[in-house]
């Protein structure tokens, strides 16, 4: 762990709320009125957590509810409230309509309580007769009458109340309670959604898009209605949307006289998406029609390129894909090739190879239609190998691949030419290398040494740069049948990954293992010497790759080994919850305690999370935890919290993690103030890469913002607590997260997906350079922070410059439309140029100088006292849960299912 194994302040409490204060920004920016507007910046609210239940506390406890028939009187009242309301007002009118369908009515007594202040909020009201006083600290703050509503933010979420609202006589209110709102609300975007999804994966034309490309189009689609003979659209006019039939049904009109018809599931209009022409037909429509339209505009704008360049460059890696040699090349590599590759088009019966060429010159791949060899003389005389491919080459076939990456003189004796029109990607040998680094055959080995060096815990997050240095320094030698390479007793410093032959794995005399090709072994030994304590005899002679901890050592200097050190400690998952003591306690969550331990004879620190038993009962947070649990097993990044092993016993349940040392990053902004331009460049830049490394594991994070980053001893930013990070595949509704930090989509309940993120990731850069968030930043009532994220513009203070692309890079995280924030995808965000200047692959292992650097605080004397008391941990776990008792309520039916946490 090194030697900075404190922290300066609690950054493992990510829920407290905290207040930012500018001490003086002179020394950065020029004074202006609104900089000194800052300093009594406003405490940002808790997070919000739609997903706990409450503890068996109804509303309006005394009422008598029925569910009778509203008369349109009432109706026509109900809508008229809820217009009041931005939480309806984004509902669309079925929507609107089944709410009120669902709406109950609550008759209430004089005197009696609907619901008290600081109790969970789980229904809406809007009063159809009487009155009732709004009380807050005990005090008249209101009169509601008929007509008025309340209560309307327990629809998104159950924050507690922040009155009581007690009636002042007989009352009668029409309510609806969060479980059948939300259920009405993504019952329709989940229908309309999966309708939109199913439509885009069954239109030919998208088939060559990739699952996350596919997914991106879905919010770029529009609705239109059309009444019957509508024009649509008309011959000769230009071509600007794409449509596809929703219902209905529409007729094909040339010169006035019906072509064919169409209906739902058929498209038109595909060319205004490939090519900028003109209209060749009328479409008119026959019955009622709905359409779903897109525009090529739009759809640049999403994929971040033109939709032509998309399909050829997803053809091209689908057919390398398929290509028993190309499809050994690494991601990197084929989008090297793809880069280098030129794509022509061919009219019928034009030449791709010449009569007597050298196929082995060039690379061609087939992106559209297919191409036909014209000799007479079958193919397969000329190479056997062929047999498969017969007399055409076809969609996503590269012609003579083989001959191609071994050089082979072969010569053509007739021509290579298109059938009809057909489009081909081409590339040289010369090029194809460049595009690599080097010949087909030495480059697919490294590839296979590269990949299981990053399986490797010790070398998983090292950069490409430092695994090639690795792989460059790797010996072949060769090993003769049943000569032991090293035993339990003797020293061996190397490292080996099996090339071929197969190896066993004794300790005591006893096989424990058998290894065969592309397995590897004794990598710690390269870190910790002597480390080994089982024997290596070869079964058969073997050839394996070798790395001397001297050449390793010489590669890596003493910052890098460190954190290797470090990592290898994080591995350790012998350790037993008695091997701990106790230091101090980090922090206290809704949920669980974390407290730092340290171990009693490495005296390496931990960091130990703790949840009850009865606290999981009480709040029905099974799933929660074994979902937080399963996301961190998936991690494994220098700036992420590590998970080490989990433990359980019949209270409670504990993660033992990587304890982070350091200064949570929302107290690392209060020291420094407002950040310039390159220090929000480099912490946002570590929050890309963070999040790339999330989302590829399709895990969205949900409260990205300074108090859940900590700033570790290095000076790089560290995520921590992922209590509500959830593995999402396409999109989720659930409303989580912290509200000055939330994008309009969580809000609206209209579903999303990682992209969320990247709002937040946006507000953080705003506030880095603004010193406040830009929406709700003087507001800390959930309701009013969420009209201001849906509704207002973007204001910046005067000293941002108008022109910068500081500016850019907010506005475009900050776009309302989900689609538009990555720029197509997270090479373009990498690419914006905001971030010019950036080494992405330094960053990514620290190598980059940091802002700032926390000063680490000692702790020897509290490891000293704590190892002398050597204490029961469970005994101050105890002391910390007796502080918030949770009192479950006799007739609760909650209950706890048998083995329901055996993964931990």
């Amino acid at each position: 762990m090194g030697s900075c194994m404190v922290s300066t302040s609690n950054p493992y409490t990510s829920s407290m709320a905290k207040g930012r204060v500018i001490k003086s920004a002179s020394a950065k920016i020029p004074k202006s009125p609104e900089v000194s507007t800052r300093s009594k910046k406003k405490l940002k609210t808790h997070v919000v957590d739609n997903r706990k239940k409450s503890l068996d506390i109804v509303d309006a406890p005394s009422a008598v509810i029925e569910n009778r028939e509203k008369l349109p009187k009432d109706i026509k009242m109900i809508e008229k409230s809820l217009e009041k309301h931005f939480l309806f007002n984004n509902l669309t009118e079925v929507q609107k309509a089944l709410v009120i369908n669902h709406m109950e009515l609550y008759t209430i007594n004089h005197g009696d309580t609907i619901f008290k202040q600081k109790d969970p909020g789980n229904n809406f009201y809007v009063i159809a007769t009487g009155k009732v006083e709004v009380i807050i600290n005990d005090k008249r703050k209101n009169i509601l009458k008929a007509g008025d509503s309340f209560g309307e933010l327990a629809l998104l979420h159950g924050t507690l109340r922040s009155a009581t609202v007690r009636a002042l006589e007989k009352t009668t209110l029409w309510s609806v309670d969060r479980q059948t709102f939300r259920k009405v609300v993504h019952s329709i975007n989940l229908m309309h959604y999966n309708e939109n999804k199913a439509f885009i994966e069954n239109i030919p034309l998208f088939n060559l898009l990739t699952k996350d490309q596919q997914e991106s189009l879905l919010t770029m689609f529009r609705v239109h209605k059309f009444t019957p003979d509508f024009k649509i659209v008309n011959d000769g006019d230009p071509g600007e949307l794409f449509y596809v039939i929703k219902e209905g049904e529409v007729a094909v009109m040339k010169d006035g006289n019906e072509i064919r018809r169409m209906k739902k599931g058929d498209y038109f209009g595909e060319q205004a998406l490939l090519y900028d022409c003109l209209r060749t037909a009328t479409i008119v429509s026959l019955t009622n029609v709905t359409c779903l339209s897109l525009s090529g505009t739009a759809l640049s704008t999403a994929l971040g390129n033109s939709f032509q360049r998309i399909i050829y460059r997803n053809s091209l890696k689908i057919a390398m894909e398929k290509d028993e040699g190309l499809n050994k090349l690494t991601n990197e590599q084929k989008e090297k090739i793809i880069e280098n590759m030129k794509v022509y088009t061919l009219s019928n019966d034009e030449k791709v190879f010449d009569k007597g060429s050298v196929v082995s010159k060039f690379l061609v791949i087939v992106v559209k239609g297919s191409l036909r060899y014209n000799n007479p003389k079958p193919i397969e005389e000329i190479r056997t190998s062929l047999e498969d491919l017969g007399q055409e080459f076809s969609l996503f076939q590269c012609l003579f691949s083989k001959e191609f990456t071994t050089k082979s003189e072969l010569i053509l004796e007739s021509d290579i030419v298109s059938i009809g029109e057909s489009h081909v990607g081409v590339i040289s040998i010369e090029d194809f290398e460049s595009s690599i680094g080097g010949e087909l055959n030495t480059i697919i080995q490294h590839n296979n040494i590269l990949s299981i060096l990053k399986k490797i815990p010790l070398f998983s997050t090292m950069s490409q740069s430092d695994l090639k240095k690795i792989i460059n320094a790797l010996k072949l030698i060769n090993y003769p049948q049943s000569e032991p390479i090293f035993t339990e007793t003797s020293q061996n410093s190397f490292f080996f990954i099996v090339n071929s032959g197969e190896l066993s794995i004794y300790k005591s005399t006893k096989l424990i293992q058998t290894l065969t090709s592309y397995n590897y072994f004794n990598e710690r030994s390269l870190i910790l010497p002597d480390s080994q304590n089982y024997t290596v005899i070869p079964k058969t002679e073997s050839e394996l790759w070798s790395l001397s901890r001297d050449s390793f050592l010489k590669i890596f200097d003493e910052t890098v080994q460190a954190q290797l050190l470090s990592r290898i400690e994080l591995q350790d998952d012998s350790i037993k919850i008695e091997d701990l003591v106790y230091i101090k306690t980090l922090g206290k969550g809704t949920f669980g305690n974390v407290f730092l331990t340290a171990h009693k004879s490495t005296h390496a620190f931990y960091a130990i999370k703790t949840v009850s038993r009865k606290k999981i009962l009480a709040y029905q947070i099974h799933t929660n935890i074994l979902l937080e649990r399963k996301v961190l097993m998936n991690l494994d990044h220098p700036m992420i919290m590590k998970l080490v092993k989990t433990f359980k016993d019949n209270t409670r349940l504990y993660l033992l993690l990587e304890y982070v040392s350091g200064m949570d990053l929302f107290d690392v902004l209060r020291k420094l103030n407002i950040l310039n331009e390159e220090e929000s460049k480099f912490y946002a830049a570590c929050f890309v890469n963070i999040l790339d490394h999330l989302h590829s594991r399709d895990i969205i994070y949900r409260d990205l913002k300074p108090e859940n980053i900590v700033i570790d001893c290095e000076g790089y930013p560290k995520l921590i607590d992922f209590g509500i990070s959830k593995i999402v595949k396409g999109r989720t509704f659930t409303i989580v997260g912290t509200p000055h930090y939330m994008p309009p989509e969580v809000i609206e309940g209209k579903g999303y997906g990682t992209s969320a993120d990247f709002w937040s990731l946006g507000i953080m850069i705003y506030e880095f350079l603004c010193a406040g968030v830009p929406f709700g930043d003087d507001e800390d009532e959930p309701y009013a922070i969420y009209e201001q994220v849906l509704a207002m513009r973007l204001i910046y203070p005067s000293w941002i410059d108008p022109r910068s692309h500081s500016r850019k890079i907010i506005e475009q995280l900050l776009n309302r439309n989900p689609v538009m924030r990555l720029g197509g995808c997270i090479e373009n965000l990498r690419a914006h140029v905001w971030f010019s200047g950036i080494n992405w692959e330094k960053l990514s292992v620290k190598q980059v100088k940091p802002p700032f650097l926390p000063e680490p605080e000692k702790l020897d004397r509290e490891i000293h006292e704590a190892l002398q008391r050597n204490s029961r941990i469970e005994e101050y776990i105890e002391k910390e849960e007796i502080k918030d008792y949770i009192k479950i309520n006799e007739k609760s039916t909650f209950q706890e299912q048998e083995g329901w946490d055996e993964e931990f």
